[in-house]
């Protein structure tokens, strides 16, 4: 579906556009939630931001990332109020672990770990598919900082599971 601001102003239009992505909100959601109740709360919230707010987008091609934007941010200030985000020092942040019912949860549980902005990059690199070049536009940062994020988060995963192994 093309994106115009016809369809970001009209709310039919607009509404019609966010099921088309519903899918990949929730998958976005899911990887930095972990539960499927603060999932809809949070997708629930990104909404209600976006239908508030949808008249100030200027640049209708950039519409999906300013939506995915909002989503995560919307994710860390629902992680914050339920004190299971925490800041380090400087831009040193990790996430407490979510226990997953997968059979990959060890991988989460690690992913987790990982000071925010390496997971951030990772969470959209690997479970929602996103290109470096969409990761550097969502994320509001140069492409190589969100491939020198995303190739440090995986340097430190490496180590962690590697220790795991000699246990």
């Amino acid at each position: 579906m093309e994106i115009t601001k016809k369809t970001i102003r009209d709310r039919d239009e607009l509404a019609r556009y966010l099921k088309t992505i519903s899918k990949e909100l929730q998958a976005v959601a899911y990887s930095f939630m972990g539960d499927t109740v603060l999932v809809d709360d949070v997708i629930s919230e990104t909404v209600v931001k976006v239908f508030n707010s949808r008249k100030k987008v200027k640049h209708p091609e950039f519409f999906k990332t300013w939506i995915i934007r909002i989503l995560i941010n919307t994710c860390k200030d629902t992680l914050i109020a339920q004190n299971k985000y925490v800041e380090l020092f400087d831009e040193d942040l990790i996430l407490s672990t979510e226990n997953s019912n997968d059979a990959y949860a060890y991988v989460h549980d690690y992913v987790d770990e990982l000071p925010f902005i390496e997971r951030e990059v990772i969470t959209l690199k690997v479970f929602s598919g996103y290109t470096f070049k969409e990761i550097s536009e969502i994320i509001e940062v140069p492409e190589g900082t969100a491939k020198t994020r995303y190739y440090a988060g995986l340097k430190r995963l490496k180590l962690e599971m590697e220790e795991l192994s000699y246990e």
